[in-house]
């Protein structure tokens, strides 16, 4: 009878670390997910003609200036 509480043991706790191991290996992963799909900060400049800062992509540029807007760039140079 002590044996096989014994091994009843030995099952029990073999079952306890293999959930325990799933378990960080689950938050692991999911931590791992969220820093991957967090957003990313763009890059901004500041329009030469108002001062608004925006996304760099959006830009539009004249020489070294940088502008927010076609309409900000060409009022810029009259």
């Amino acid at each position: 009878m002590g044996k096989v509480v014994f091994w009843l043991a030995v099952l029990g706790a073999l079952f306890l670390v293999a959930r325990a191991v799933s378990l960080i290996q689950r938050r692991d992963a999911a931590r791992r997910r969220d820093a991957e799909a967090a957003p990313r900060a763009l890059e901004m400049d500041r329009c030469a003609h108002c001062g608004v800062h925006f996304p760099r992509a959006d830009a539009v540029r004249s020489g070294d200036s940088v502008y927010c807007c076609e309409e900000h760039r060409r009022a810029a140079s009259q």
